[in-house]
């Protein structure tokens, strides 16, 4: 609080309580059900504490909490999102982003509409006889001599400096009462001048709102400032990733690309020359100490957030007492790291994972260049094989030996790298160290006897994103050949973004199919794909006839078809939920193996004192029957098909092969849809 007298907490309850210093006794404020980001402000005196807390529809309304009386009051309707709270240091206005604003947007392959930048800046006046902070202004132009310009603008700074001095004479008194008339407080609203956007993280100053804003196309947010006498928001600094103001208003600490520095609180700043030279602080560490402390944080961090508070039965008072004697013998971090992983490893939920600290020691990585193929002995030579030449354009995996003006050849011999000569009984991988990132030359030739020519490639560090788009399109090839063409077919790497990406260029293109095969299998999870599942469960509702073309459907993105879906038990997490969900809507039969079985799920992360951290699976899926489901069994497929070594090893896909067999089968019972009827002609 502004008077230092009083602490405001958010706990992992998600109870906000208010500590007196003093006596360090705690009172329960509010509790918020949604569990969504805490947010809060005092008014300048201290007696008021303004905050947004989620209702059940998801939104999140702005409450008064009166430290004096205890009243709780609702300030606006639960029909609007509304976040951020900020009082002005002057106790006028309580100043509040919303969310108010929806203009849809279309995506280019459906009509399904979707909500951007949707935020505007609100400000209520707080007392009922309060000024509207913007009056209406002359729209008169006034033709002044020079003179008569200067006198003004000498006026306008006598006024400055009168108030300046004000300003800092109400600050040497005690602070004013701040008045809130409660009664019709929501209808004082006020919406400043800004365009629509993403907007957070409000601060005030004096006559002045601090606010960060995200742009959809902006790499980073800018912090930016309105100023209530122009009545105009301005830029302060672009591409930073947290801010914070001064007590006075008058600087503004930020933080960009990892590092900190300090600009002031005005419009149009460069990033400060000379930045916070925080990597230069220093502390000493007992690291036995530091790891005995490590260890007690991870067990309460499980302890305080675990979705079950009966901890799935076990005695977790006992489980410190067992793990933590082993705690004096960890001889480096990664010892620790090891008892964290038995420690949590005891509640047998997935999503518990243990991220060491950047502080164990690690050896140096050499990059080992890749050329985006396959080296295969021949005689006392290598030849390289298998070049991968396709890609995915929304990678920025490179072909080394692909392209257009690629002078390299399947089967080419390799000779040299960069003049030294690569015999049998060298590991052509050794003559690509530390050659990442930079031209080389390759010697090649088409066979033995043939002449030698040089070749300038650029190795990549990593070759996995082009394996796996070559794996994918020979899945492809794989579904077209055994249907004739007739089936679709697209692979889920996961529910993130990479999932997304994939998704919607493997499904709208292939809408037209008469079959489909959906590839879940090694989904590494993300979202919960609930939205995937919208879309695939699509039906026709009508069609529409134009007198020219072909004829249209409603809706556009519908399959008409079967489906398949094939998993194995490398998907988890969205990859459980994908099988999951497909199964519950009854889109098709599931082919391959059980999956991972991990659907109590993560969201908060809080480091640890030396920079690692642990997580704590927070929530647990349970279904419409009211049973806990997925969680340590998976999802069991319909049709049970393994992909045993000795098959894969022929270059077989037995799990593939089956769902093009299940399709080949349901796709007899398909129906088409109609064509248009004759025109009407009785009319």
């Amino acid at each position: 609080s502004p008077d230092s007298e009083s602490l405001l907490t958010y706990d992992a309850s998600r109870t906000m309580r208010l500590v007196d210093l003093e006596s360090g006794k705690g009172k329960d404020i509010d509790t918020d059900p949604t569990g969504r980001q805490f947010a809060a402000a005092f008014s300048p005196d201290s007696r008021w504490i303004a905050y947004a807390r989620g209702e059940e529809n998801g939104f999140r309304s702005l409450f008064l909490y009166d430290t004096e009386s205890g009243e709780r009051t609702r300030v606006t309707s639960g029909l609007t999102d509304d976040a951020s709270p900020a009082f002005d240091p002057d106790g006028k206005y309580l100043f509040f982003t919303s969310a108010r604003h929806f203009n849809p947007r279309f995506g280019g392959y459906s009509l399904n509409p979707h909500w951007t930048e949707q935020d505007g800046l609100y400000l209520l006046v707080l007392a009922a006889d309060g000024e509207h902070p913007f009056p209406l202004q002359s729209d008169e132009v006034a033709f002044e001599d020079d003179d008569a310009e200067k006198k003004d603008d000498a006026d306008k700074e006598e006024k400055k400096d009168e108030k300046k001095d004000d300003e800092e004479k109400k600050d040497e008194d005690e602070k004013e009462a701040t008045r809130i008339d409660l009664d019709g407080l929501g209808e004082r609203l006020v919406e400043l001048d800004v365009e629509p956007g993403n907007y957070f993280a409000l601060r005030a100053a004096s006559g002045k709102l601090f606010y960060m804003s995200a742009p959809e196309a902006a790499e980073r947010p800018s912090v930016m400032l309105f100023d209530m006498e122009e009545r105009e928001a301005k830029t302060v600094l672009d591409g930073c990733n947290g801010y914070t103001l001064s007590a006075d208003g008058k600087k503004v600490l930020y933080t960009a690309r990892g590092s900190w520095g300090i600009v002031s609180a005005a419009p149009d700043q460069k990033p400060a020359k000379k930045p916070l030279r925080v990597q230069e602080m220093r502390a000493r560490a007992v690291p036995g100490e530091e790891w005995a402390e490590v260890f007690t944080d991870a067990w309460r961090l499980e302890g305080d957030y675990f979705y079950d508070p009966g901890m799935h039965g076990v005695d977790w008072k006992r489980m410190r007492e067992r793990y933590g004697q082993l705690v004096p013998y960890v001889s480096d971090r990664r010892d620790l790291d090891y008892l964290l992983g038995e420690l949590i490893s005891e509640l047998g939920a997935g999503h518990s994972y243990v991220r060491g600290s950047m502080e164990a020691p690690r050896a140096e990585r050499v990059g080992v260049g890749l050329l985006g193929c396959d080296f295969r002995r021949d005689g006392d030579r290598y030849r390289l094989v298998n070049i991968l030449t396709e890609r995915d354009w929304n990678s920025d995996d490179a072909t080394p030996l692909a392209g257009p003006g690629s002078d390299v050849n399947e089967g080419d011999l390799l000779l040299a790298v960069d003049g030294v000569e690569l015999t049998a009984d060298v590991n052509p991988y050794s003559l690509f160290e530390g050659k990442t990132g930079r031209q080389v030359t390759l010697t090649l030739a088409g066979g033995k006897d043939e002449e030698r020519r040089d070749v300038t490639v650029e190795p990549v560090r990593n070759d996995l994103g082009l394996r796996y788009t070559a794996w994918v399109e020979g899945n492809r090839r794989l579904v077209a050949e055994m249907s004739d063409g007739k089936f679709g077919y697209f692979h889920l790497p996961n529910t993130a973004m990479a999932g997304v990406q994939a998704f919607a260029k493997g499904y709208y293109p292939q809408t037209r199919m008469e079959g489909l095969v959906i590839d879940e299998r090694y989904n590494a999870g993300g979202f919960i794909p609930d939205f995937m599942m919208a879309i695939l469960k699509g039906e026709f509702l009508n069609m529409w006839k134009p007198r020219y073309g072909q004829n249209w459907r409603t809706p556009g993105d519908a399959f008409n078809g079967p489906m398949v879906m094939v998993s194995n038990s490398h998907a988890g997490s969205g990859g459980d939920a994908l099988p999951y969900y497909f199964q519950r809507y009854k889109l098709g039969k599931v082919v391959g193996t059980r999956t991972w079985g991990g659907l109590i799920g993560i969201s908060t992360g809080i480091p640890l004192m030396d920079g690692g951290s642990v997580t704590f699976p927070e929530f647990g899926l349970y279904n419409l029957e009211g049973e806990w489901d997925v969680e340590n069994h998976g999802v069991d497929p319909d049709i049970v098909v393994d992909n045993l070594p000795h098959l894969v090893r022929q270059g077989r896909d037995p799990q593939l092969e089956r769902a093009v067999e299940v399709l080949l089968q349901e796709v007899r019972d398909r129906k088409e849809l109609p064509d248009a009827p004759r025109f009407p002609r009785d009319r």
